[in-house]
């Protein structure tokens, strides 16, 4: 992948316009949202390692007994889980302070980067795409492309600037794909 006059992939894809047909959607993570993600998991791991220390064991509902061992095991996974939560928070809270995401959809591949974590883009023709997973869990939605060499591109509702947005991602996408497939 060329990148053109020392710009970073994320640069050149923040900076490229739009081709003719193409339609690109602002996709940047609300950074107060990513910002409470990381006080507040970050605050629970902090709880949850303090509780580690510990010496005692647990009791969960009076039916599940673990003793001092055990609740530090119990306690430990939570803590990780925890401090995962946030440290995603904080790529979140970094990636938008760090500038725009946009997911481009263009007449021959949709390119935006594959999540929070990861911001080099990855770009997928239409007709290599294997798979389109849409879920949705409390009125969000979120979708994963994945195509035939196993890089995905994810993108979820609530990073679109409106509902309206995401339903025209999905409506272009789903045309775009029902045109590879004649």
């Amino acid at each position: 992948m060329q990148q053109g006059f020392g710009q970073t992939p994320r640069q050149n894809l923040a900076a490229a316009p739009p081709a003719a047909g193409a339609r690109q959607f602002d996709v940047t993570p609300n950074p107060l949202l990513m910002l409470f993600c990381l006080l507040f998991f970050g605050a629970v791991a902090a709880y949850l390692a303090y509780e580690v220390t510990d010496p005692r064991g647990l009791i969960l509902n009076g039916i599940i007994e673990l003793g001092p061992f055990g609740a530090d095991i119990f306690f430990g996974v939570l803590a990780l889980s925890a401090a995962g939560w946030a440290l995603i928070g904080g790529a979140g809270f970094i990636t938008s302070l760090s500038g725009k995401s946009y997911l481009r959809l263009d007449a021959n591949a949709v390119e935006a980067t594959s999540g929070v974590m990861s911001r080099t883009p990855t770009r997928i023709q239409y007709a290599l795409i294997k798979d389109i997973k849409l879920d949705e869990y409390q009125g969000k939605f979120s979708v994963e492309i994945v195509d035939r060499g196993g890089e995905k591109i994810c993108a979820a509702s609530q990073n679109f600037k409106s509902h309206d947005e995401f339903e025209e991602f999905l409506e272009l996408l789903n045309e775009r794909m029902a045109a590879v497939r004649r």
